[in-house]
């Protein structure tokens, strides 16, 4: 009786086990839509799929859903999954907010086509669509100034926030987009493989706007060859009181700044009096 007790709990062990590592084998996935839950409906948006996976594998990202009415679409991305965390990209032309409901990212393992995690796109807290007509401005850069950044266009455009390092690498990452800003990026943390459809976009009617941080820039690179001016070191500049007070800021009599030698076909857009001036530039 003892022997066949031991044997039970044996199996009992041997199931938990079993159950723990099936458990465990299931990736933890996170999904984030667009730009920081931001997105445009009908135009290519990126979705960053986070997960992980112990054992290590394979995955295709399938996702599958409604792109405008009556038309739908399903994309398939491939990847590797570890036990650290990682973050993968794939685009999808999204469709209207109700559409979500219908629009399912589904991970399959890549060599058994099992499926092992499933997620609608309607998300919690719910993603936030573009109004018709109201400009979608991306940022990227210091995210310690993001929410002042937002504020400025509250009630003028949707503003949304993706981190240097998940920039899109293909230009249609930035389709849905009618501005990039730039907020004080770390240009040199900027891959020459996520400058490089950035500036295809901006070639194709896109619009950059960029304020250098107080880090050195690159000497070159696919998006620093295309900027109005070239950028100097860091100073500190005292202002005019009287330029201060008809720009309608507050009072301010000290700014750091860094002096900009515009390149030929640079236009000068006066920002505080001839004080402080951008740099515009056709590409």
């Amino acid at each position: 009786m003892r022997y066949a007790r031991k044997i039970a709990r044996l199996i009992v062990i041997l199931f938990t086990l079993l159950l723990t590592a099936t458990v465990r084998a299931e990736p933890a996935v996170t999904v984030e839509v667009g730009w920081g839950n931001t997105y445009r409906s009908g135009r290519w948006n990126p979705i960053y799929i986070t997960a992980e996976s112990i054992p290590p594998r394979e995955v295709i990202a399938h996702i599958e859903g409604e792109t405008g009415a009556p038309h739908a679409m399903t994309v398939r991305n491939r990847f590797a999954l570890s036990p650290l965390s990682s973050t993968h990209a794939v685009y999808f032309p999204l469709g209207e907010g109700y559409a979500l409901d219908e629009t399912v990212l589904t991970l399959r393992d890549a060599r058994t086509h099992k499926r092992i995690a499933s997620t609608k796109l309607a998300l919690t807290p719910p993603v936030q669509q573009a109004p018709l007509g109201e400009p979608l401005i991306g940022v990227s850069g210091d995210i310690a100034t993001f929410g002042l950044l937002k504020d400025q266009f509250s009630g003028d455009a949707t503003v949304g926030y993706v981190a240097q390092p998940y920039l899109p690498v293909v230009a249609a990452g930035y389709d849905a987009l009618d501005v990039l800003i730039l907020n004080a990026p770390d240009l040199s943390a900027i891959r020459d493989d996520q400058q490089r459809p950035m500036v295809e976009w901006i070639r194709a009617g896109g619009t950059l706007i960029l304020w250098p941080g107080a880090g050195a820039l690159p000497s070159s690179g696919p998006l620093i060859d295309v900027l109005p001016a070239t950028v100097g070191e860091n100073q500190l500049i005292d202002l005019a009181p009287p330029a201060v007070e008809a720009a309608g800021l507050a009072r301010v009599m000290k700014i750091r700044a860094r002096p900009l030698t515009p390149v030929p076909d640079a236009e000068p857009i006066d920002l505080i009096g001839s004080q402080l001036v951008a740099y515009r530039r056709a590409v």
